[in-house]
């Protein structure tokens, strides 16, 4: 398979609630208005398709996604990811922007398979997460869920640079405008 030079990849790194979805669909907007395509996905949209056909989940139940990606990595600690990078693959969607990277065998088949990905660590308080968390679920996240790998190895995860989200527009505007002039407008000149 042929690797493409020049092109970089994004991969978000956050807790629930971060912002990482948020800044990964304003980085896919701001570069499409610079005339740069990129494709937007999700480690666990597979999980998220798994949960809607075989549970009937209408609404986002992350309990149930944590708990069906734990068994299947379980019988497989590379299924999500494998599915991520072939899917990467076979579909040619380079650049691509991750907005869920949270385990370290991720990270690392990521920059294996795409050593051209620019890992994003989001910061932002844990007030202000379980408060967005509260919005959108009805009630902070419990003991448990807060706990769970999904939140817990992310913080093991090295990554090449850092943004914090106060969660205002115009500052993650800012942010993404100051990551896509510092990776994505070289690239694009040697092109």
């Amino acid at each position: 398979m042929k690797k493409s030079y020049g092109t970089v990849n994004i991969a978000f790194v956050g807790p629930f609630a971060s912002g990482k979805t948020y800044m990964s669909k304003l980085l896919v907007q701001e570069l499409k208005r610079r005339n740069i395509k990129a494709h937007k996905l999700s480690i666990a949209d597979e999980i998220k398709r798994l949960a809607r056909d075989l549970f009937g989940m209408k609404k986002k139940n992350r309990r149930l996604l944590q708990v069906l990606g734990a068994k299947m990595r379980d019988i497989d600690k590379m299924v999500w990811i494998n599915y991520a990078v072939n899917k990467i693959k076979r579909r040619n969607l380079e650049p691509f922007i991750i907005d869920d990277l949270r385990f370290l065998h991720e990270y690392s088949e990521i920059k294996r398979n795409f050593p051209n990905t620019i890992t994003v660590k989001i910061r932002s308080s844990k007030d202000a997460r379980d408060n967005i968390y509260k919005r959108l679920y009805g009630r902070k996240p419990t003991t448990t869920e807060s706990n769970d790998s999904t939140e817990t190895e992310l913080n093991k995860i090295k990554c090449d640079y850092e943004i914090i989200n106060d969660y205002k527009r115009e500052s993650a505007e800012r942010s993404i405008n100051i990551m896509i002039d510092k990776f994505f407008t070289k690239t694009a000149k040697k092109r």
